[in-house]
């Protein structure tokens, strides 16, 4: 064999050598450490709780989960343990109340949409929902009929009834942007209507730029 052929043989055993070391230190030197646990963070709020729904959906709020807007944020709010009598409660008797609430800060997991506080104490400082004002489109519901158009009220991905003796879009173009004040209306027919979120039962519906 030529001399030549063998220190190329060898040259190219030397740097397989060398690079398999490489990476073999680099496992053991850069292995990424586990991202630690963060500790739960003691929280104390006042404010309205709202279903995901009546916020503004830019901010990719879940229309199932609950949040408290308080002064210094939006939060989502889950009951603990504790303070479920039953292992579905929520805080749907709480929808647009306003409460002093204290908890801790937990990780988002299975039942809720992001991060969220768990909250261990509440009080309620108002007995009466509060009316809301919520800005969205008019549109047609889906899977209807094109040629005859339903119109609804569209807050993002959410299509929502308007209810009561001002409710009435009839006047409206679809896609007019519009602002609605009311209350949220839990006696609607949800199982006849599964493309419907909510529905608000109105005290002034009108036009907006």
């Amino acid at each position: 064999m030529p001399k030549w052929l063998i220190v190329v043989f060898v040259f190219l055993i030397l740097v397989l050598v060398g690079v398999n070391g490489y990476l073999f230190y680099s496992y053991f030197a850069f292995k990424a450490l586990p991202t630690p646990t963060p500790t739960p963070t003691n929280v104390s709020l006042t404010g309205e709780i709202k279903p995901g729904w009546q916020l503004p959906q830019e901010q990719n709020y879940c229309s199932n989960s609950y949040y408290i807007v308080a002064d210094t944020g939006i939060f989502e709010v889950q009951l603990s343990d504790q303070l479920k009598t039953s292992p579905d409660q929520g805080f749907a008797s709480y929808k647009n109340l306003t409460l002093s609430l204290s908890g801790t800060t937990s990780k988002a997991n299975n039942t809720s949409c992001a991060d969220f506080i768990s909250v261990n104490n509440l009080t309620a400082t108002t007995t009466t929902p509060n009316q809301f004002e919520i800005q969205g489109k008019v549109s047609c519901l889906p899977n209807t009929d094109p040629n005859n158009c339903v119109k609804v009220f569209q807050n993002g991905n959410y299509y929502i009834a308007l209810e009561g003796i001002t409710s009435d879009l009839t006047s409206f173009q679809v896609g007019d942007n519009i602002d609605v004040i009311g209350s949220s209306d839990d006696t609607f027919d949800f199982a006849g209507n599964p493309d419907i979120t909510a529905a608000i039962l109105t005290t002034s519906v009108t036009k907006t730029q």
